[in-house]
């Protein structure tokens, strides 16, 4: 599977709608892609005269096709909505500019327009990691569409810095592409979650609403050594967003007793006002599903989030 770039144009008048398909005046880049493949699409549309540019959202590839009245666009695709926005992003140069890798293109522009807004620049080649991962940021924190309603996605946190060390390594550009998929919560790292586990369900709510639950890593992914302990399904968890930003945080972790885990409260934490949200102290996290190879690299997980656990109630309550 591959990630393009797509751009919907100031020649066109009206505001993309993915739903009628993206075209090309010739098969020539319809032979590029495949199904399964990701579009993102960008619009420039002029307001006022001044253009304005938009991230529409990120495409799935599901059909390629041939329309003899789509005139000049005759060769199409036809997408699925992945990202399901509520509404298109505003796009500021400067910020998407800043994140973006330096284009080796030389002219005065900026660096966004210089990665995007050129002849040619629609599937001319998969995305790079770095690029990949500026579109995958600012639709992790675009509103999505949930019951109707605008949410946000993930919480922005640190994922800037996690994303450059993506990017600064010397990983090749399909391994810094899953690992970009797996630091949003997407790809490999999930589905590995969920196959070590052998379910889908919150560790400690046992809600198994997939739309709620969240991979969270153990050993925090800063803190991991090495690419395989950041994909290690061993090295997750799935929690509901909220148990996971206790967990994230270390304010829950899972203690060790007779082989058996349980959830441990910070002591700086109000338990009255988790009882109501599904958490208690002494909840067992049933681990007996995990295989033994599993099993000994979730407990040096586990340890680690342990300690940190541990040094946070320390550094309180050296301040209390």
């Amino acid at each position: 599977m591959n990630s393009y770039y797509a751009y919907h144009g100031p020649d066109n008048e009206t505001d993309f709608e993915y739903a009628k398909g993206y075209g090309f005046p010739s098969d020539t880049k319809l032979k590029k892609v495949n199904f399964g493949d990701e579009i993102f699409v960008i619009q420039g549309l002029k307001n006022k005269g001044k253009q304005e540019f938009k991230l529409c959202g990120k495409y799935k590839v599901t059909e390629k096709y041939y329309d003899e009245n789509c005139i000049g666009r005759e060769h199409r695709v036809r997408l699925s909505d992945i990202s399901k926005l509520s509404s298109f992003l505003n796009i500021d140069e400067d910020d998407w500019g800043a994140l973006l890798p330096d284009s080796s293109r030389q002219d005065q522009r900026t660096n966004f327009k210089r990665h995007f807004c050129f002849t040619g620049a629609t599937l001319q080649s998969p995305l790079s990691a770095g690029v990949l991962s500026v579109f995958e940021h600012y639709l992790s924190t675009g509103p999505k569409r949930v019951s109707g309603r605008a949410s946000s996605s993930i919480p922005q946190g640190d994922l800037i810095e996690d994303l450059k060390i993506i990017e600064n390594s010397d990983l090749s550009d399909s391994e810094k592409e899953i690992l970009t998929k797996a630091r949003i919560g997407q790809g490999k790292f999930k589905s590995d979650v969920i196959k070590t586990w052998q379910g889908e369900k919150c560790a400690v709510t046992l809600v198994s609403i997939k739309e709620m639950l969240i991979a969270s890593h153990i050993k925090a992914w800063k803190d991991c050594e090495n690419t395989g302990e950041r994909l290690d399904g061993a090295n997750g968890i799935l929690l509901c967003a909220h148990v996971d930003k206790l967990f994230d945080n270390h304010l829950i972790t899972f203690k060790c007793k007779n082989n058996r885990y349980y959830l441990n409260i910070s002591n700086t934490v109000d338990v009255s006002q988790l009882k109501g949200l599904g958490i208690e102290k002494g909840i067992e996290l049933e681990v007996s599903h995990l295989d033994f190879q599993a099993t000994e690299r979730f407990h040096q997980y586990m340890a680690h989030h342990n300690r940190c656990f541990a040094d946070k109630e320390l550094i309180h309550t050296s301040h209390t």
